[in-house]
């Protein structure tokens, strides 16, 4: 019977991997070399349009339509996105049933809040360049993007609604006690602050609003978004993200070189210009007029991680009275070792309050140290547990999977703009994705192990009690009902792969007329990826080039987005 059982156990850790098995071909690194027929091909034949997936479907092919330059297409697969969204947004009555049986895997897909902002996003930069590709200047075009800038604002107002947003803190905002108290909280290792983790607005996709804006001409309009960005930015979003102050001070100068054009804020223009400027700020923005002509560039680079699964085991343990959770890590030794720090980090027996910020910022020494099993004591309640069936059910153990994220790798340092052969700005972080995808999945960890502990729990002891109505056939019926529990028990390791990890940008003040635009990109490894684009400015409209920026950059006879293939070169330097 031992025999039997090590079998089973070996066999439902591997049935339970297969459930979320990647395709044979990785269709981001299809995307890397420009290969977007491939990768839409893979797409197809892996995330239905259709089912579960459908909402995935349409966000990874409205990227990859993005990714080709097919600006319209790529907007009428958002749009198909944001429809089923909406079908989605309240959950049915099947997939909770479903969810609750065999976990969130097997239920539809309905993204998250980060992702959702991202569908307006591109969808008005899609406008935007449709506007620009045009023989004239489309307004029409830009009135769409308008239109969806206006959509999107509407949705961050519902997120900061729901999540507080980013209020500015003053000093009685806290009690003493309350101040106390949250010494003592971090101090003592208590869990992680999921209001600290939360996405609660987005500072870029505000300041991009603003941009879209003031492009149309709409001051008043651009300074309110402005106004949100940079306070978004000084109240938590920078620091929830890592994303250091230039950004902002950027945000804050835009703010205040929109009031100066519009006129009639000299006062609020006055106090902002005394505290959130810069004295070479306040010398720049004397020479500002309605004349000047403006280009900003917005760097798109990496992917967003993804999501992927660690095993656990679950078993009662008498002689502690406690349901103990051990980690099985499989894969590659760098997976393991994530696995391994993860389960340290959010559910083994230690009260490291510090681990998870080391976590996501790369740092994994401090993981290094804690447990690699958790005990739940049962004490009192052992004996209701044994009425329950809940210790004879776990003689076998029991599979639970958990969805995370890998550690975070630094792959680009440094990306600069250089106009006419001079260097003219570094980029400064706007957004981190990667980091933003990383939080959400902590910020729901907790919940997450809960519901996968109860759901396996559940099965466990149905599965005992169908052994037990068995009769004589019923420890076969037991061991087969077990086996197919743990197949079923996999996490959702579902998310939009192909988003960007960061977003770099910068904003420069040139004469109007035609200028070379190269930005070299430092990565890690010591290679400078450098991609050029030629613009023509005006004074009647601010210019914006975006780009995305991968670890290498597409193959010309591969890409069919001659733009990328025709002004993007790469130059390695030791």
């Amino acid at each position: 019977m031992k025999k039997v059982i090590g079998i089973i156990i070996a066999t439902m850790f591997i049935s339970g991997c297969g459930s979320t098995l990647k395709p044979k071909v990785d269709h981001l690194e299809l995307v890397r070399d420009g290969n977007y027929n491939h990768a839409e091909q893979i797409i197809v034949e892996s995330v239905a349009a259709e089912g579960s997936n459908k909402l995935l479907h349409y966000l990874e092919m409205g990227m990859l339509a993005h990714l080709q330059g097919n600006y319209q297409k790529s907007n009428q697969l958002f749009d198909q996105a944001e429809r089923i969204s909406e079908e989605l947004y309240t959950t049915s009555i099947s997939d909770i049933g479903l969810e609750s049986i065999t976990g969130a895997s097997f239920s539809s897909y309905k993204g998250l809040n980060f992702e959702q902002t991202f569908v307006g996003y591109y969808k008005a930069l899609n406008y935007l360049k449709l506007a620009e590709t045009q023989d004239k200047f489309s307004e029409s075009d830009l009135d769409r993007a308008l239109v969806e800038v206006r959509r999107l604002g509407n949705r961050l107002t519902e997120l900061t609604t729901k999540t507080g947003g980013y209020q500015e803190k003053t000093d009685e905002d806290e009690s003493p006690i309350e101040m106390m108290l949250g010494f003592l909280k971090e101090a003592l290792g208590a869990s992680i602050n999921s209001d600290e983790l939360a996405y609660k607005d987005d500072a870029f996709a505000h300041y991009l609003s603003g941009m879209l804006f003031e492009i149309s001409g709409d001051l008043d309009a651009a300074r309110v978004e402005y106004e949100k960005s940079a306070h978004a930015y000084e109240n938590g979003f920078a620091e929830n993200y890592k994303l250091g102050k230039k950004g902002a001070a950027q945000v804050w100068y835009d703010t205040a070189r929109v009031m100066k054009i519009a006129g009639g804020y000299d006062e609020k223009l006055r106090k902002i210009s005394k505290k959130h400027l810069t004295s070479k700020q306040r010398k720049l923005l004397k020479s500002v007029n309605a004349k000047s002509s403006e280009l900003v560039v917005i760097q798109h680079l990496g992917f967003a991680p993804q999501k992927k699964q660690l095993n656990m085991t679950l078993t009662a343990e008498a002689h502690s009275k406690s349901l103990v959770l051990t980690p099985v890590p499989m894969g590659t030794e760098k997976e393991k070792q994530d696995q391994l720090h993860w389960f340290k980090m959010l559910y083994a027996d230690n009260d490291l309050f510090t681990v998870m910020k080391n976590y996501a910022s790369g740092d994994l020494h401090a993981v290094a140290t804690a447990n690699v099993t958790k005990r739940i004591s049962l004490g009192p309640l052992w004996g209701r547990a044994e009425e329950l069936g809940l210790i004879s059910a776990l003689s076998i153990p029991s599979r639970v999977a958990v969805s995370y994220y890998p550690s975070m790798e630094k792959t680009f340092i440094k990306s600069e703009l250089f106009i006419n052969g001079k260097l003219a700005s570094e980029l400064y972080q706007g957004n981190n994705i990667a980091r933003i995808a990383l939080q959400e999945q902590l910020n729901v960890a907790n919940t997450q192990i809960q519901l996968a502990l109860a759901r396996e729990i559940t099965k466990a002891i149905l599965a005992e009690k169908t052994a037990a109505a068995a009769g004589q056939w019923g420890a076969i019926a037991g061991i087969g009902l077990k086996a197919l529990n743990a197949a079923t028990a996999s996490a959702d390791t579902r998310n939009w792969t192909t988003l960007p990890g960061a977003i770099k940008f910068a904003r420069v003040t040139l004469p109007p007329g035609e200028h070379k635009l190269v930005l070299k990109t430092q990565l890690s490894s010591g290679r400078i990826l450098e991609q050029s684009q030629v613009v023509k400015t005006t004074k009647h409209r601010p210019k914006m080039w975006h780009t995305r920026t991968l670890s290498r950059l597409p193959k010309p006879e591969l890409t069919t987005n001659t733009a990328i293939a025709e002004t993007s070169k790469q130059t390695s330097t030791e």
